[in-house]
């Protein structure tokens, strides 16, 4: 871990986001994607803003029980994909087995049904922890994180 391993992971993810298919209107199909990807303690904190405006404020903390929920919304709201674009992202080893990925410039990009394309731009903090777990009909230890 820390030599790329992480930033790698989180592509991964987002190349799994941007994906088009009908299975993403089942939370079964959301769910299975938040298992590979996010321990049970996992929190998604995403802080939204008016117009850069910082005193409106809004932020969130999304628990891994609600994460299939918020993307099945997120897709059943007419996203077909959604991507992360991650510009001078750095890996900083915290601890074994255990990365920060730190991108003062991420781009989470939305693209919608009817041709809209949203944009979020900020600052984006991941931490990484390499975990194993044997995914059904595998019998060797998988790396999840």
């Amino acid at each position: 871990m820390g030599q790329g391993q992480a930033l790698m992971r989180l592509l991964q993810f987002s190349g799994v986001l941007a994906t088009e298919c009908k299975t993403k209107l089942q939370l079964s199909w959301w769910s299975d994607l938040i298992k590979e990807y996010f321990t049970p303690k996992a929190v998604m904190k995403l802080t939204l803003w008016k117009d850069n405006q910082r005193n409106e404020a809004k932020p969130f903390e999304i628990g891994v029980p609600i994460l299939p929920r918020f993307f099945l919304v997120t897709t059943q709201s007419g996203v077909k994909s959604m991507t992360l674009s991650l510009e001078g992202a750095r890996e900083r080893f915290y601890a074994p087995g255990h990365v920060m990925v730190e991108c003062v410039a991420a781009i989470w990009t939305y693209k919608y049904n009817n041709g809209y394309t949203v944009t979020l731009r900020g600052p984006l903090t991941a931490r990484v922890i390499v975990t194993t777990s044997n995914p059904p009909g595998n019998t060797q230890a998988a790396p999840a994180y």
